[in-house]
């Protein structure tokens, strides 16, 4: 019985992680979108929302915009965290380029 329910568990985890099945069941995959900072600063913020266009690529080029108008070196980080808990999330978080960025905590002007 344990045996079936460790089978069980670990077919579940890897299909959860393919990129069809998070798409189409378990959301997050259109539309999803990654804020990111300056570490140092909190004069650049830039949201990469991948199914807009919006991408690392984009972000690089404003990035490198924003450094040659104001003559500052930033070092961007991520402003979303890694759930360990959201296993259907373990592919995106090993794969994915925007989850190779530090963390660190998002501003908050409440």
């Amino acid at each position: 019985m344990r045996y079936r329910i460790l089978i069980f568990a670990i077919v579940l985890v890897i299909i959860s992680n393919l990129p069809f099945v998070k798409i189409l069941f378990i959301g997050g995959g259109v539309g999803t979108s990654y804020t990111f900072r300056a570490q140092n600063s909190s004069d650049f913020e830039f949201v990469c929302i991948p199914s807009k266009g919006r991408d690392l690529a984009m972000m690089e080029a404003v990035k490198r915009s924003y450094e040659q108008k104001t003559g500052h070196k930033i070092t961007l980080c991520r402003t979303f965290r890694k759930s360990p808990f959201k296993f259907w999330n373990w592919y995106s978080y090993l794969i994915s380029p925007y989850y190779k960025f530090d963390y660190c905590a998002p501003d908050r002007d409440d």
